[in-house]
């Protein structure tokens, strides 16, 4: 979709996904953020939080953005893997900026993106935050919902992406344990956000107790087998759109940049 009037009559009023066309075309990103060299020499000493392993099984920590491009990108295979193939990447080796508010520490990087224009032509909507997410292959986030619209720009690389609508809700194990089914997904705190006065976005996330939908156990989960849903996979360029509360699960499938705009 690259026109406005379908995507605001079909998708944001029809609460529809979509992938979109023609939204980061002005984008300098594209070039400039897969130049590694140019990010080291730039901003090389910068210090981001990254997650560390494959999910569920991650550690937090913080390292400089050399450290991320020299010891997990650089010299990488850039092969893509299937959505649901068992890769044997080393979980030391995957590397995961998630969620970060990069555009607030290094205000420049802004410059290299632009608010898409569906949402700029949106009467009445502001962009509440901007992330990146930036990292290796086979990084993975697990079932969960946003309470915000969201745009997912793809800049680099390929990501894969499982899509459930909130009618599925009683498919998707909502609650803290696998087992447990309920209506309404409990609240937990948010990755890498800081509370506000009123909480900020620390109840932003709901997550599903399937966690990684594409490696489930049929016995441990039957219910998810009868639950429908639709699938993608965003390459450079393009844009999904999710309305809020829209079930989600992510895995990179080659190193993978993303930016994020909720609102």
């Amino acid at each position: 979709i690259n026109d406005s009037s379908p995507f605001v009559e079909g998708c944001y009023k029809g609460r529809r996904c979509a992938v979109l066309e023609d939204q980061q075309h002005s984008w300098s990103a594209h070039h400039q953020w897969t130049d590694l060299e140019w990010l080291v020499r730039e901003h090389g000493h910068r210090w981001v939080p990254v997650e560390l392993g494959r999910w569920p099984t991650v550690r937090e920590d913080l390292i400089t953005v050399s450290h991320m491009v020299q010891r997990f990108l650089l010299g990488r295979s850039t092969k893509s893997i299937a959505p649901g193939e068992a890769t044997r990447q080393d979980p030391v080796n995957i590397a995961y900026i998630a969620q970060h508010a990069l555009f607030e520490q290094i205000p420049s990087l802004r410059e290299h993106i632009l608010t898409p224009a569906l949402i700029a032509g949106l009467q009445g909507v502001s962009v509440r935050d901007v992330n990146l997410w930036w990292g290796t292959a086979d990084t993975r986030t697990p079932l969960h919902y946003d309470t915000y619209d969201n745009f997912l720009c793809q800049v680099a690389g390929y990501k894969y992406v499982r899509l459930y609508e909130q009618t599925q809700t009683p498919f998707l194990y909502v609650g803290s344990s696998a087992g447990k089914s309920a209506d309404t997904a409990p609240e937990v705190p948010d990755r890498n956000a800081d509370p506000d006065a009123n909480g900020g976005y620390l109840n932003q996330i709901n997550i599903s107790g399937v966690g990684d939908v594409l490696t489930a156990s049929p016995d441990k989960f039957p219910l998810l087998q009868e639950a429908a849903y639709t699938e993608v996979i965003l390459g450079p360029g393009d844009t999904l759109y999710m309305p809020a509360k829209t079930w989600h699960y992510v895995r990179s499938l080659t190193p993978s940049m993303s930016v994020n705009f909720w609102f």
